[in-house]
């Protein structure tokens, strides 16, 4: 493992060095996104089935 260290050229460690970073950010980023849609997906549906409680309560006798 030591010299395969040593032959990489120092772009390539520099890369393998950022690689994992930049995958957990990713991830995190993709996941902070799927939420927020899912929160406002969720809102929508809120917003629907209130405005069909207004409408049925205002509809009286």
């Amino acid at each position: 493992m030591k010299n395969l260290l040593h032959r990489i050229p120092m772009s390539r460690k520099f890369m393998l060095a950022l690689a994992l970073p930049l995958l957990v950010l990713l991830w995190l980023a993709g996941s902070g996104i799927l939420e927020r849609q899912q929160f406002a997906s969720n809102m929508a549906d809120m917003q629907r089935l209130t405005d069909l409680a207004y409408a049925s309560g205002s509809a009286g006798p």
